[in-house]
Parts: C-alpha cells; sequence; structure tokens
C-alpha cells in the first residue's frame, strides 16, 4: 500500500541536502538517564499510533510517495549532531528516529512525513508509554495520542482539503531579505545553543511593551542582527523574520501530516533606536498576517503551483533538478532566518514532574544559517539556536537582551569553535 505525499512535502523530498537538511528535532530532557530498553519498548508501541510516520519514502514517475514499512524502528545512541540530514538507508528506511543521550530523548522526523504539531504528539504518546514501562502510573487525561483515540483525519492532506478548489493568484511579492554571513564549521554540522527560562519573565517583559512572546523573541533576534551588522551596503536589506504557523488554528483538522504555513516579518534595519516601539511596529506586522485570510491567500497560491498540469506532467528527474533552483533564488533569498514557537506541550502534571523541559531545534538551511526553535511545558521555555556557521555575535547578542529581564541558563552541544 502507497500514500501521496502531502502537498509541502513535495517540496522537502526534493530539495534536501546535508547542507539543507529538511530535518528537525523536538525533545524532552528528562529528571533522570534514559533507560534504553524501556525507551524500546514503548518506541514499539508509539508506531503503532502513528503509522502516517513510519513509512518509507520511494521515487515514482512524477512524484515521490510514501509505502508502508514493516522493518522495526529502533532506538539509538545518539552520535550525530542535532538535525542531521536523514540517512533512512541506515534506519531501516525510517524517516523518523529515536535518539537518547544521558537525560535527553530526541525525535528527529524528515519534513515530508510531519510538521512540528505531529512531531510533538508523537514525542508526548512515546514519553507517556516510556515512564509507563518505567512503572509510573498516570492517566492520559485525554491530553496523549493513544492508539483507542485514532481518527481517519490524521493522515488527510489538509492543504488539499482547504486550498485545492481556491485557486490563488501569483505569489505574492516579496523583497529580497538580508542574509547572515560567516565562516562555515571546519568539520560541517549544527551548534545548538539552549537558553533556558520561565514563561512568567518572558511574558511580563511581553505584556510591559504590548506585544505577544513570538514578537519579542522576533524583536530581539533583529535587533541583534541590527546591533551586529554595521557595514551600510549590507544594510539595504531589511531583516526578514520567517514565522511557521500552525494552520490547524485556522482551519479545522486533524491532521498529523504537514499542515503549516509560513509568515514573512520585514524589518528595515534600524527599527530598535526605540526597541519598543520597534517590538511593537513586530507585534503589528506579525498580527497582520496572522488572519485566515492572509494565510488562505498564501496557501492558496503554493497549492496551485504544486497542482498546476506542469507540475503533474514535469517527470521527477526534471523536478528534482528544477526545484532546488526555484527554492534556493526565490525562498531563501527572502528570509534572514526563521523562529518556530512549537508553544506550550500540555501533558499530565504526573509526566511533566519526569521532565525538567522540552527542546525544539530548527535545521539551519546553506542561506538561512541561524534559525530559531521555541517551545515550553509548564513554566519553563526553551529558546534554541541551530546554526551552521562559527560566528555566534548574534546568539550572544540575543542573550544579552533575554539576560536583562529574566534568568537564563544556557547550555550547547559544544559543536565547532566560537570566534
Amino acid at each position: 500500500m502507497f500514500d501521496t505525499l502531502d502537498t509541502t512535502a513535495h517540496m522537502f523530498a526534493s530539495t534536501s541536502s546535508i547542507r539543507n537538511s529538511s530535518t528537525y528535532r523536538v525533545a524532552a530532557v528528562l529528571a533522570a538517564p534514559v533507560d534504553e530498553k524501556s525507551l524500546q519498548k514503548a518506541l514499539d508501541k508509539t508506531v503503532v499510533r502513528y503509522p502516517m510516520m513510519t513509512k518509507r519514502l520511494k521515487r515514482g514517475l512524477f512524484w515521490y510517495y510514501l509505502e508502508n514499512n514493516d522493518k522495526p524502528l529502533l532506538v539509538r545512541q545518539e552520535n550525530e549532531y542535532p538535525a542531521h540530514l536523514m540517512q533512512w538507508e541506515k534506519n531501516n528506511n525510517y524517516l523518523i528516529k529515536v535518539l537518547y543521550f544521558n537525560h535527553r530523548i530526541s525525535v528527529e522526523a524528515y519534513h515530508v512525513v510531519t510538521d512540528g504539531t505531529g512531531l510533538s504528539e508523537f514525542l508526548k504518546t512515546l514519553l507517556f508509554y516510556y515512564f509507563k514501562e518505567l512503572g509510573k502510573e498516570g492517566e492520559s487525561e485525554n491530553k496523549i495520542l493513544l492508539p483507542e483515540s485514532s481518527d481517519n483525519e490524521e493522515e488527510e492532506d489538509a492543504f488539499r482539503k482547504y486550498f485545492l478548489e481556491k485557486k490563488g493568484k501569483d505569489r505574492m511579492a516579496e523583497d529580497k531579505a538580508y542574509l547572515i554571513k560567516g565562516g562555515r564549521f571546519s568539520d560541517f554540522g549544527n551548534n545548538v545553543t539552549v537558553f533556558k527560562l520561565k514563561v512568567p519573565e518572558l511574558k511580563k517583559e511581553a505584556s510591559r511593551i504590548g506585544v505577544t512572546i513570538t514578537a519579542l523573541l522576533a524583536s530581539y533576534a533583529a535587533c541583534a542582527i541590527d546591533e551586529n551588522e554595521r557595514r551600510p551596503s549590507r544594510r539595504k536589506k531589511p531583516v526578514v523574520v520567517q514565522v511557521p504557523v500552525n494552520l490547524r488554528k485556522f482551519f479545522l483538522s486533524k491532521t498529523l501530516r504537514n499542515f503549516f504555513g509560513v509568515v514573512n516579518i520585514t524589518i528595515p534595519f534600524g527599527s530598535f533606536e526605540d526597541f519598543d516601539k520597534g517590538a511593537r511596529m513586530v507585534n503589528a506586522k506579525l498580527k497582520s498576517h496572522l488572519t485566515k485570510a492572509h494565510l488562505e491567500k498564501v496557501q492558496k497560491s503554493n497549492v496551485a503551483i504544486s497542482t498546476n498540469i506542469f507540475s503533474r506532467i514535469t517527470p521527477l528527474k526534471l523536478k528534482d533538478l528544477f526545484i532546488p533552483i526555484g527554492f534556493k533564488s526565490i525562498g531563501e533569498n527572502r528570509k534572514t532566518l526563521a523562529i518556530s514557537n512549537i508553544g506550550k506541550v500540555d501533558i499530565p502534571l504526573w509526566m511533566q514532574k519526569n521532565i525538567l523541559c522540552f527542546e525544539e531545534v530548527l535545521y539551519p538551511t546553506l542561506k538561512s544559517p541561524i534559525n530559531i526553535g521555541v517551545i515550553s511545558m509548564g513554566d519553563v521555555i526553551t529558546i534554541s539556536f541551530a546554526r551552521n556557521i562559527e560566528d555566534a555575535r548574534i546568539i550572544r547578542s540575543f542573550c544579552n537582551h533575554l539576560a536583562k529581564i529574566a534568568d537564563v541558563s544556557v547550555y550547547s552541544n559544544i559543536w565547532g569553535s566560537e570566534k
């Protein structure tokens, strides 16, 4: 049995490379070291609940497609940098990995199979079964997806359901963005630096200014870039912060496949001479884009491109040649960095007591060498910077802003050297 890819997944399948892995991570840092045998038993139960994420990728004449995979999905001790290119031939052909190291359980997925919301649900179920294996008892409280709660809608292509019949016009014009430059690590990989702090402290500052947490963090990031880029020739293009949006919040869907959109917030250099004023400007732009009407307009254009007659009749070999060219020249040139905020992970209190925090790692790319993942549990939030360049000045500037309003702890995988 095989399934077609969802509308967004086709792009990821054609554009992935070692420098653009399309592999992202959601992880949980536990209060105790991970027990491998219990984790494997928990995974064996979890894969039954998520058939849409446990398939293998195959090439067809015109499109990639997904096929059932009967091989075992095995947990592995982590020995690579986060968000490494998914090498499914070394993973029994699965597009999802479950890794552990000391106190951390990480789930990484190739963007072809799911998005951040779907992957976080997978991790929640995995943790539920893992703690059960350890003898920690508690109810799901309708916060964990279990086999008895499965729904056929979870496997639907929500893009086609909501946007296929509503054809869009040409893509909305967007200016080219300022691109972060920097020397790559001599041993290519991703450095991940995590800031851990309390949600109330962040909320207090956001409320003082009158903005959302996402807008505040986007403003800190743009301001940090502004502070570290002083060459007039490089300041002509604006900073563009790309924010992935969970479309399930705007369109009724239970899908666990990809169902997200992106909005681009354009921020001219010099916008933060008065930081509060600049942050309110960012908040206003973000708010104007986070409407059903705007998101529908953007997605109709995307679906129209992927379903037009040219796309349908072009052989896959040609798609694999031309889609990456368009991705690099159009998509990648339209953003400076991305900031993904999964939001609050909703799990029972008895599970929270065994977890210190969650982490989200958004893979960096060739032209967006720094990306940010945000996720919270209870009153703890983590902000993870993933970068593939040596220069860490932007991240240090961001941390300086955070340190003014909160007690921040910092840790890293220490990949590469800092300058």
